[in-house]
């Protein structure tokens, strides 16, 4: 059998199986076969039961329930939907949040719930796919041209005419940016269903020893900070993902991020506190403190550890390499080095690129410590980046290669060989960019 036909005695194990079904689920849907399309994503959800492997098939049968006017399936389709909305990998992108909510207007519809059955409609066509991406910072994520169709538009009007949107639930009025108007996306759809929040609406109060506002402890005493600084938001989570517009926004909710993130009470605010956060204009704010619990997270390995990391290798620069030295000698930090050397390439101090070549010597941080050089584009590291280019390459086999195809792990031979030939190609490169570098006289310490 040749090297090329592995798969042809793979096991292709359950996650075929499930993925098989999933799609014949989609098949059946696109006929117009819905009990076939049911009875197929039912299976899917039955067969991920206990598993990693997801789908989303709960919100696909919900879809067609909902779409087909099953009765006797809307409790369960109730309880998909919820399913749906408690996971944020379930429902991320617009056509998904635009199929959630337009499946619950329908069964609101039908259950002669005019008023939930038009908000969730405005929010249907709020969320609608259109031209932007959900990850502006990733502009090509997500974008795969699935629009709704002509007939979801008169339906979605009959809705909006036939019941009072704002007057569904009390939460919407959370939801108001401050020129009053509803912000009809997915903070508001994924909370409409929801039991009526019992908390009220308050600004953090301040501390009496320093002034300052004291940490706000939920995601709702967040926005009520920030909007009463004059930021108009109303929830956090889509907001984060989106840049703050002016260099005055940034420096009003910088400190409120900081703040909060002193004592986060759950994973999901703190997750968007470090999104929001993820704008290279608050590095001077931002730094000092993100330092701080980049080490508290390494050193405890705790959850968060890479998340903080990205940002030190966005905020920190030369004027913070007496905080980042220690960390890079210290072996307790680990793999979380790396995410110092990535700050180590914005450097412009003489300091900075000879910690880098200190640390070419050393073999858990070598390929780190070359690629700082190589973005460097300094003088001083030429001739430590050659002598890692003058190395010759190992060659392997396909054979040898193609040990991740087979899900397998690579022997001791592979693996040495692969690092060194990554060494070799990444001086290689940093030589390229420094000749380029001095070619237009960009290039650092000239000697």
């Amino acid at each position: 059998m040749a090297d090329d036909d592995w798969y042809r005695s793979a096991d292709a194990g359950p996650e075929a199986d499930i993925g098989a079904h999933e799609r014949l689920g989609a098949l059946h849907e696109q006929r117009g076969d819905a009990a076939a399309a049911i009875d197929a994503y039912r299976t899917v959800i039955r067969l991920e039961a206990g598993g990693n492997v997801r789908y989303g098939a709960e919100l696909s049968l919900a879809r067609v329930i909902a779409a087909e006017g099953v009765v006797e399936a809307f409790d369960e389709a109730d309880r998909l939907l919820d399913a749906a909305a408690d996971d944020p990998t379930a429902v991320f992108f617009g056509r998904q949040m635009y199929d959630y909510a337009l499946a619950r207007a329908r069964i609101a519809a039908a259950r002669g719930q005019r008023d939930f059955a038009a908000a969730y409609a405005l929010g249907a066509a709020s969320v609608a796919p259109a031209d932007d991406p959900p990850l502006p910072r990733h502009r090509p994520f997500g974008l795969f041209g699935l629009r709704p169709a002509k007939g979801d538009w008169r339906e979605l009007e009959r809705y909006v005419r036939r019941g009072d949107a704002e007057a569904a639930a009390p939460v919407i009025d959370r939801y108001r940016s401050l020129d009053g108007e509803v912000q009809w996306g997915w903070g508001l759809i994924e909370k409409l269903h929801r039991p009526p929040e019992l908390e009220s609406a308050s600004v953090p109060d301040l501390d009496p020893t320093t002034g300052e506002p004291r940490a706000a402890k939920t995601e709702r005493e967040v926005v009520d900070q920030l909007r009463a600084a004059g930021i108009d938001l109303v929830e956090l989570r889509m907001w984060s993902l989106k840049a703050l517009k002016s260099m005055a926004e940034v420096k009003i909710a910088t400190p409120a991020l900081l703040c909060a993130l002193e004592d986060p009470p759950d994973d999901e605010l703190h997750w968007n506190l470090l999104t929001a956060l993820q704008d290279r204009r608050a590095r001077r704010q931002a730094a000092l403190p993100v330092i701080g619990w980049f080490r508290e997270c390494a050193l405890g390995g705790r959850t968060f550890t890479n998340s903080y990391g990205n940002l030190l290798m966005s905020f920190a620069r030369d004027e913070h390499l007496d905080l980042l030295e220690p960390i890079v000698r210290d072996p307790a930090f680990g793999g979380a080095r790396g995410y110092v050397f990535w700050a180590l390439a914005y450097m412009k101090s003489e300091r900075a690129v000879a910690l880098a070549i200190e640390c070419v010597d050393d073999d858990d941080l070598r390929i780190n410590a070359l690629r700082a050089l190589s973005d460097m584009k300094s003088e001083l590291g030429e001739s430590t980046l050659r002598r890692s280019a003058e190395q010759e390459p190992i060659p392997l086999t396909r054979k040898q290669t193609q040990y991740r195809r087979r899900n397998e792990q690579p022997d001791a031979f592979v693996r040495q060989a692969e690092t060194t030939n990554l060494e070799i190609e990444v001086a290689r490169s940093g030589l390229e960019k420094l000749a380029r570098a001095r070619a237009s006289g960009k290039s650092r310490h000239a000697l």
